[in-house]
């Protein structure tokens, strides 16, 4: 089975499930699972500073030029657009 049939297919299970019953139990995974906000905020300082270095700026440039947020096949096969920015 390819991965887009096994989403499909626990979707359509998941979506057959009591409404109640997965909002209450996502609900306890994120209390048990989500980072605190101190934890949340330094984790996006440290993005925010990863992205402003020139080379990732650079890199961001070139993802731009090559349809970054505009073009539908960059967004859905963004990683291997990613792996061409060495080359």
């Amino acid at each position: 089975m390819s991965l887009d049939g096994f989403v499909d297919a626990i979707a359509t299970r998941t979506s057959k499930f009591d409404k109640q019953a997965i909002a209450d139990t996502k609900r306890l995974v994120d209390f048990l699972s989500l980072p605190s906000d101190p934890e949340i905020g330094a984790g996006w300082d440290a993005f925010i500073t990863s992205v402003q270095r020139p080379r990732a700026q650079a890199n961001i440039s070139k993802l731009m030029t090559m349809g970054l947020q505009t073009n539908g096949e960059m967004e859905s096969k963004l990683g291997h657009y990613t792996t061409t920015l060495g080359h």
